[in-house]
């Protein structure tokens, strides 16, 4: 008689992979293309685009190729097409044949060439892919950052302000609301995430007399997602506007490139509110420490309300604290990441998630989170963008003002 214990047996499980997908064509539209070229150009790259996807036949265990007509809705402020969900994509096809490359995970594909997703987009929420016609491939531009396609959230080991191999993976971050709880230091360790991000490069490939070695900055951002004035009111001009955070891997390449990835440290309170039993009473000395990239010369003092302390609490006076308050993420925060030529900000995309304070660090009061928005620039203009050097260390978030007029804040967020 067979001993059952040391049987052994087969358990097939199957993965549904879903994601969307983001074409690009923002690389293809130049500065002196008119509207009906730009339309015609956008019908002829989104005509006959197919995917190819492997459908799991329950049946048999086993996985079958299925290949479709993608079903786009443009959307002209990002310049690009977007997709619904989809379940795991494969590969996806263009279908154009003359002579334009898809740009995609560092490498530029023919025009109409079966790309394969990467293994290591699998899961990646949205995985973008970008489009030059002919015409446009030999054209150099200002770098801009197009999409954020992964959060991961760690736990810094060596506590470098940085992600390292090996570090302990927490979770993913989606696009929605975090507590601040989540986001606290584990046995002393603060937390950083990593973001994936997709940009549109200077040029296709190395231009003659370009360096293959060239790169430019990615700057993350902590920004306060308050808008209404009756709450924003209370918070510092600092707390009102982008507060850039020292990165210690935000380069990417100038030139035939496309895909990388940064790390955000996220700050802490080293020393939160503790109750005392004796007294009976909640005691707080904070012990901010943030990274800002670069330090404000008069910051105002921060105070709060609807914390475990008194409202009004002093939570930071002076500079030095201040400043290591301000870099660190907060309660009615989100994430910024813009990409920089020098001091110029060219393009801005910002993170899905949000976050909300936990009693004890800081509260306000919003019916609702309204839908706003990030920097964009709507007519394939990156030159005129505004420049982030003048005297602050972070950008204005409130309005900007460029050769091409006021730019509207815009973000894409979602409570």
């Amino acid at each position: 008689m067979r001993d059952s214990r040391r049987a052994t047996c087969r358990l097939k499980t199957y993965l549904e992979r879903v994601q969307k997908f983001e074409l690009s064509y923002r690389a293809s539209m130049l500065e002196d293309d008119t509207d009906e070229v730009k339309k015609a150009e956008k019908d002829k790259i989104s005509s006959n685009i197919t995917y190819k996807a492997k459908v799991f036949d329950k049946d048999t265990c086993t996985y079958k190729d299925n290949q479709a007509k993608l079903d786009l809705t443009d959307d002209p402020t990002e310049s690009c097409y977007g997709t619904g969900d989809l379940k795991n994509v494969k590969s996806v096809n263009f279908n154009l044949t003359d002579g334009s490359l898809i740009l995609y995970n560092n490498v530029a594909y023919a025009g109409d060439a079966d790309i394969p997703i990467s293994p290591e987009h699998y899961n990646a929420a949205k995985v973008t892919l970008s489009v030059y016609t002919p015409d446009a491939i030999s054209v150099e531009r200002d770098p801009q950052i197009l999409s954020i396609n992964k959060i991961r959230l760690y736990m810094d080991e060596n506590n470098d302000g940085a992600y390292t191999t090996g570090e302990k993976l927490l979770k993913d971050i989606s696009d929605q609301e975090f507590c601040m709880d989540e986001f606290q230091p584990i046995d002393g360790h603060p937390l950083v995430m990593t973001v994936d991000y997709t940009y549109m490069p200077s040029c296709v490939s190395v231009p003659p007399g370009g360096d293959k070695n060239g790169t430019f900055t990615l700057i993350p951002s902590f920004v306060t997602t308050l808008t209404e004035e009756s709450v924003k009111e209370k918070l510092t001009k600092e707390m009102q506007g982008y507060r850039d955070i020292l990165c210690k891997d935000g380069t990417a390449k100038m030139y035939a490139a496309s895909n990388g990835r940064l790390s955000v440290p996220l700050g802490q309170d080293a020393s939160p509110a503790q109750f005392n039993e004796n007294k009976k009473e909640y005691e707080w000395t904070p012990k901010w420490e943030g990274n800002l990239a670069k330090n404000y010369a008069e910051p105002d003092k921060i105070y709060l309300d609807n914390t475990l302390m008194p409202n009004g609490f002093e939570a930071a006076a002076t500079k030095e604290e201040i400043n290591q308050y301000l870099g660190c993420l907060q309660g009615n925060d989100t994430l910024v990441i813009s990409s920089r030529m020098g001091t110029k900000a060219t393009a801005i995309q910002t993170a899905g998630f949000s976050t909300y304070p936990e009693m004890g660090v800081q509260s306000f009061d919003q019916t609702a989170m309204p839908e706003v928005n990030a920097p964009q620039d709507l007519h394939g203009v990156t030159k005129n963008l505004p420049d982030a050097a003048d005297s602050s260390p972070a950008l204005n978030c409130q309005t900007w003002k460029s050769e091409l007029g006021l730019f509207p804040i815009l973000w894409g967020m979602t409570k």
